[in-house]
């Protein structure tokens, strides 16, 4: 098991000032390749982190990885979404789901069917967050802010173009979702999430690796 990962400042220097309570200031993203103990992982996080459950296991194990994730998630009273699954997420009591980019156009329905759980969807594009600024939609990862290992050749936005999407689409919206950042954040950079305008950030590696330091 990772050794428990350390409070830093840096991490949540976001304040919460406006977030709706049961949004995490930040999230660690779970990922197959890249961070297989998950679990482990979670166990360690500093409770201020919440957890993006994705997994592309068969059915039967990737439900039981989501349930495992869920009851610790509510043991250490964890925000927790569950990507793509909204009847699972209801079931196991879990803060929201996460829809891919692609699977943005369910947000309504999802609102209808669960109105009690949060909507968090990923982004890519300018146009995309714009539309999703007009859609029931709770939080909105934008990325990638920068450069990542699993894409090392394709360039992030960066911070200013972060900003400026950020700022123009919200001005445009009457709704006002949380716009958090995803993509190659680590310790290194954090600092500079502060220039972004970012409600909050989201990161695989930094938590994945953070522990095994």
């Amino acid at each position: 098991m990772p050794a428990p990962i350390k409070h830093n400042p840096k991490l949540t220097r976001l304040s919460w000032i406006g977030r709706p309570k049961d949004i995490a200031p930040a999230f660690f993203f779970t990922d197959d390749k890249r961070a297989n103990n998950a679990l482990d992982i979670a166990q360690a996080l500093p409770p201020e982190v919440g957890i993006v459950f994705r997994s592309l296991e068969p059915e039967e194990l990737r439900c039981t990885k989501t349930k495992q994730m869920a009851e610790l998630a509510e043991s250490q009273r964890r925000c927790m979404f569950v990507s793509q699954r909204p009847e699972l997420a209801h079931q196991l009591g879990a803060t929201g789901v996460h829809l891919p980019e692609r699977e943005a156009y369910r947000a309504k329905q999802i609102r209808r069917l669960f109105p009690s759980l949060r909507i968090s969807t990923a982004c890519h594009s300018f146009s995309v967050l714009s539309s999703l600024c007009r859609d029931s939609i709770d939080l909105i990862f934008l990325s990638p802010l920068f450069s990542t290992k699993s894409h090392p050749r394709e360039a992030g936005l960066g911070v200013l173009k972060f900003a400026h999407w950020r700022n123009v689409a919200l001005r445009r919206s009457s709704r006002k979702p949380l716009i958090y950042a995803l993509g190659g954040i680590n310790a290194d950079n954090i600092h500079r999430l502060s220039a972004t305008g970012a409600d909050g950030y989201g990161a695989i590696g930094m938590f994945a690796e953070a522990g095994l330091e």
